[in-house]
């Protein structure tokens, strides 16, 4: 019967010309009836991209049974570098804030690191005018009501976007209420 604890790991990465042990640099973890094996890219020659095959014996090496998955060829990797967000895009209606009105960021799209241009998942507003908190609501708190008062003075409101877990803060948005 095959016991976890009598499990060995190699591992070994072409460099162009042969096979060299990387082993020292892998680390294993077993439990629960499965094995999980950790790699530094240094250990793979620092590539982003390689194809693997797994290979697993028992007894003998020249006379022991071994199996080599998958069947044929081989299985791809490729890590991904984590997409970031690098601007975002506010349409505000009305474009200009007005006094004794409602002002608020309806859609807000956001641009990330490989160009693509997408809705932001989830977002919030921070909105001072004339130097004080001015409290929104719905959507990300991104509705104000502006107080009559509100005309002439400067309308900062603020983004903070959450995507993939990540909150970043946004340049704010400067407006002078009419």
């Amino acid at each position: 019967m095959f016991s976890f604890e009598d499990l060995s790991v190699d591992v070994v990465r072409w460099d162009g010309s042969t096979y060299v042990d990387t082993t020292g640099d892998v680390a294993s973890i077993v439990g629960n009836g499965s094995v999980e094996f950790q790699l530094h890219p240094d250990a793979i020659g620092g590539t982003t991209a390689f194809n693997f095959m797994i290979a697993v014996g028992t007894g003998d090496p020249e006379t022991g049974q071994f199996d080599v998955a998958p069947d044929a060829g081989s299985w791809a990797f490729e890590a991904k570098k984590a997409l970031t967000v690098e601007t975002v895009d506010a349409k505000f209606v009305p474009a200009a804030p007005r006094a004794g009105r409602a002002f608020q960021a309806p859609v807000v799209r956001i641009t990330l690191s490989d160009g693509t241009t997408i809705l932001a998942p989830k977002y919030r507003c921070v909105a001072q005018l004339g130097g004080k908190l001015l409290r929104g609501k719905g959507r990300g708190g991104c509705t104000f009501t502006l107080p009559k008062t509100a005309k002439g003075k400067r309308l900062l409101v603020t983004l903070f976007v959450t995507y993939k877990g990540v909150t970043d803060e946004f340049r704010p948005y400067v407006f002078k209420v009419r």
